[in-house]
């Protein structure tokens, strides 16, 4: 028995040096895209007013507001398949790691800028469409860009070192096909459900 565990250990060991720095990497990037995105859209809504007035008019105008959900859920999908279809080549290269972490900085600014902008403005409404309209389909995508991000450093490393048979390819492919599966149920949370309960929350207010 203390052999077993002996071994047990030495094996999560090696998963979690495989896996986990880089698992904490690709999570580090995304925290400081998002820090940065909430910073700049603080300093923006103090110095553009036209900006600001144009996020009003737009929080406001939302109930009424008619939206093509099968256009916005298409729109989502091919946006979230080309973001991880990137990373998914870049994971290819052995030069692709910086390149994968910053894609993951780019996505949390857009998406700290974007929350951090509408709260920033109207604090009721804008906290709604952030909660509502924004926290539904990132519950999935965040999730899915960490492990994306993850999986193309760990992959990239291995052709570094030259351990990368067809075989390996292969899963590292069926890894991003279920990831791929996730980003469309965020496609269809983004389309479908958000749109219904941003409108029926904001009309009350």
């Amino acid at each position: 028995m203390s052999g077993l565990g002996a071994y047990r250990g030495i094996k999560g060991e090696g998963v979690w040096q495989r896996y986990g720095l880089w698992l904490l990497a690709a999570a580090l990037c995304l925290l400081i895209g998002l820090v940065a995105g909430i910073i700049t859209a603080a300093d923006i809504a103090e110095q553009n007013s036209e900006l600001g007035t144009f996020a009003d008019t737009f929080l406001k105008a939302l109930p009424e507001l008619a939206m093509d959900s099968s256009l916005e859920t298409g729109t989502a999908l091919a946006g979230n398949w080309r973001f991880f279809a990137v990373i998914w080549f870049l994971g290819l290269s052995v030069f692709g790691i910086p390149l994968v972490g910053l894609l993951l900085f780019l996505r949390g600014f857009a998406l700290g800028f974007s929350v951090s902008f509408l709260v920033g403005r109207q604090l009721s409404a804008g906290l709604l469409v952030a909660i509502l309209g924004v926290l539904p389909q990132n519950l999935l995508l965040v999730p899915a860009m960490i492990i994306a991000g993850t999986l193309a450093a760990v992959f990239a490393q291995k052709l570094w070192h030259g351990k990368v048979l067809w075989r390996s390819i292969g899963v590292y492919s069926g890894c991003f096909i279920l990831i791929f599966l996730v980003t469309a149920v965020a496609a269809w949370l983004q389309g479908y459900v958000s749109p219904v309960l941003l409108k029926g929350v904001l009309s009350l207010i």
